[in-house]
């Protein structure tokens, strides 16, 4: 209750209050009953199963014990036709090709997002499932983001546009070849590099 005290309040300094509804229920039963306005977009965010989700080659969808993406997933499909997923670095993209697939998406756009600090890393991975990702194969623009040792000092600058992978593609980057593995579906990869 607390964390939606806090998000409220951040919606009312930025004058969004009026547009945010804010529920504390579990999200598949309020999915199941929801019966308000459309919903834009769903982001999800799930619990990746603690630190040991790293011991891992691959993050799959079903190792997480406390909640099931699958039917989180599901649940946000039916409320919108937009939904981001939230997940490590080392999801699976096969299966979520076939969880795309499943829900009636022709593609989907996977973005890596890499840390600079402390030593360049790849994170996570946010991947959007849109009608629309399938209907503007268009190279997206990207852009790189460097954010200083103290968080502040952020400054933006132009790069590469037209980095978007297909199955087998890789992509050189800092003189590292990137070699990404053929996958069993349609994907567009948005590498940041």
């Amino acid at each position: 209750a607390s964390r939606l005290r806090d998000a409220a309040h951040n919606a009312s300094i930025y004058g969004v209050d009026g547009r945010i509804e804010f529920v504390c229920d579990n999200f598949i039963t309020f999915a199941n009953k929801y019966s308000g306005r459309p919903v834009d977009a769903v982001f999800l965010s799930p619990p990746w199963g603690g630190p040991g989700h790293l011991d891992t080659e691959h993050f799959s969808l079903m190792d997480v014990e406390c909640c099931d993406i699958v039917g989180l997933f599901a649940a946000a499909v039916a409320l919108s036709p937009r939904v981001v997923l939230y997940l490590p670095r080392h999801t699976d993209l096969h299966e979520v090709v076939v969880l795309a697939s499943q829900h009636g998406f022709a593609a989907v756009e996977v973005e890596k997002v890499l840390f600079e600090y402390p030593t360049p890393h790849l994170k996570l991975c946010v991947i959007y499932f849109t009608l629309e990702v399938a209907t503007s194969l268009a190279a997206p623009k990207s852009a790189k983001k460097a954010i200083a040792a103290t968080g502040v000092g952020v400054t933006k600058m132009p790069h590469r546009t037209g980095t978007s992978l297909r199955a087998g593609g890789s992509c050189s980057a800092r003189g590292v070849l990137l070699d990404l593995p053929p996958l069993a579906g349609p994907v567009i990869r948005a590498l940041y590099c």
